[in-house]
């Protein structure tokens, strides 16, 4: 049985912090992960002693810090999240960024109920729906097939749990792009930002878009100050976008 995969981010860890000593403290309502970043600036603009009047606080130095661009220190604060129901495609495209650490899990095909995930477009049209759910069945079955045959290739000297799973690797060669998988992904709030920002732009497929509404939610709480701009997008597909723009 194939059916519709539902899309959940749960976040697994947060930055915290020990504040050093010394005459600078963070404001009493900033989160751990604004106190980071404004502490990293702070060090390197020299004005953990001698804050302007204009930025003393962190919510204000933040705001300075978004003004001026400098998403840059928005590395110092991490956050982990677990992702179930996207897509491998999807899933691939988080992969491949360079500023993120990606776990994945292995789509499970032999599952008794195979979770995909279905672009709207098709999933409001039934005739297309049930075309496209007969196509996973299909392809399920071509990966049964698969490693049915593979497991049946027995060498001289059998290694049976190892070449069970080089069976089932190379029969994932099947595997459709749009069955679902889960993963679990730790990044920068600047990886976070971009992530949401470009994902949730108007030029974005539907499940990156739906992605960034997932994050913004989940993601918002651990650093209000440093998400302010960023918003769902109100009408038509869900998405997230920037005042400031792309960064």
């Amino acid at each position: 049985m194939t059916r519709q995969a539902r899309l959940r981010v749960h976040l697994l860890s947060q930055p915290t912090m020990t504040t050093p000593e010394g005459p600078w403290v963070p404001e009493q309502q900033a989160t751990a992960a604004e106190a980071v970043v404004e502490f990293a600036g702070r060090v390197e603009s020299g004005s953990l002693e001698h804050p302007r009047p204009r930025t003393k606080g962190t919510a204000a130095y933040l705001r300075h810090l978004q003004e001026v661009a400098r998403w840059d220190l928005l590395a110092h604060a991490t956050a982990t999240v677990y992702i179930t129901g996207l897509s491998r495609r999807c899933a691939e495209v988080l992969a491949g960024r360079g500023d993120m650490t990606v776990t994945r899990a292995t789509p499970a095909m032999q599952e008794q109920e195979l979770e995909v995930v279905i672009p709207p477009m098709i999933a409001q049209d039934e005739s297309l729906r049930d075309l496209f759910l007969r196509s996973m069945d299909d392809a399920r079955f071509a990966y049964e097939q698969f490693v049915e045959a593979l497991d049946a290739q027995k060498g001289e000297e059998r290694n049976a749990v190892w070449e069970a799973w080089q069976a089932r690797q190379a029969a994932q060669a099947v595997a459709p792009a749009a069955v679902a998988t889960s993963l679990v992904v730790t990044a920068s709030m600047r990886a976070w930002r971009q992530v949401m920002v470009g994902f949730g732009a108007e030029h974005a497929d539907s499940e990156s878009r739906a992605l960034t509404v997932e994050l913004l939610r989940i993601l918002r709480p651990v650093a209000p100050a440093l998400f302010v701009d960023l918003e769902e997008v109100s009408g038509g597909e869900p998405g997230v976008e920037s005042a400031y723009g792309m960064d």
